[in-house]
């Protein structure tokens, strides 16, 4: 995601949009470079430092997308014969001109977190028809910032791809955001085998509230629990 930011205006300006957007609490963010021997001062490491280091030093390559022990993705570089570091800043709506402090990603909540990973997906989708298949997409995301997701992909006229995505949250079960030919229900059968099935084969009005029916298993595809 990193070298994406840096070398995509494009991208750039849609993860900017799509924070603004769906409201995370985030004002900006921003690639920020530091050399590599300041950036493990201040506590971070790699796995693979080693290696990455001397492939860079080696000409090997010029630039590496690397992930830190504490899970925080960034981009090392070898720029002038010196190893940098780029890593990506958040900064937050609620922070005075005087106390502005910088958040990594790593510091930020497992839903904002989460959100921000699905950006390339959603970007790849929107604007170059590619196709992606997410399971449990709402995973750590609040119910309705999942929903505003859809609602805003759903306003972009130019989404030329397909999201095929797999999710326990019954809220999306919403007309006004999917078409009933969108909407495929998974029911377990007893012998292990699962079938799979459009809430269009039930011909239901566009009127009527999906998600209610199906928590009353008019559709079926609802867990059974043991006494």
């Amino acid at each position: 995601i990193t070298a994406m930011l840096q070398s995509n205006k494009k991208f750039h300006n849609f993860a900017a949009e799509a924070i603004r957007t769906l409201g995370l609490g985030v004002s900006r963010f921003e690639i920020q470079e530091v050399p590599l021997e300041d950036f493990l001062a201040e506590g971070n490491e790699f796995p693979d430092l080693k290696s990455i280091v001397a492939d860079l030093n080696n000409n090997k390559s010029s630039a590496f997308s690397a992930r830190t022990g504490s899970g925080a993705e960034v981009l090392i570089q070898n720029t002038d014969e010196r190893i940098t570091v780029k890593r990506v800043h958040f900064f937050h709506d609620n922070q005075s001109e005087e106390n502005v402090l910088p958040f990594d990603l790593s510091e930020e909540s497992d839903g904002t977190v989460r959100l921000f990973n699905l950006l390339p997906v959603i970007f790849n989708a929107v604007y170059k028809g590619a196709i992606f298949i997410v399971d449990e997409i709402e995973r750590s995301i609040h119910p309705v910032l999942v929903k505003a997701l859809f609602q805003w992909l759903s306003s972009i006229p130019s989404f030329s791809g397909q999201i095929i995505f797999t999710t326990h949250e019954s809220n999306l079960l919403d007309q006004e955001i999917f078409r009933q030919d969108e909407i495929w229900f998974a029911e377990k059968k007893g012998d292990g085998n699962t079938c799979l099935y459009s809430l269009n084969d039930f011909k239901q009005h566009h009127t009527l509230d999906i998600r209610k029916g199906y928590l009353s298993g008019r559709y079926g595809a609802i867990p059974f629990l043991a006494e």
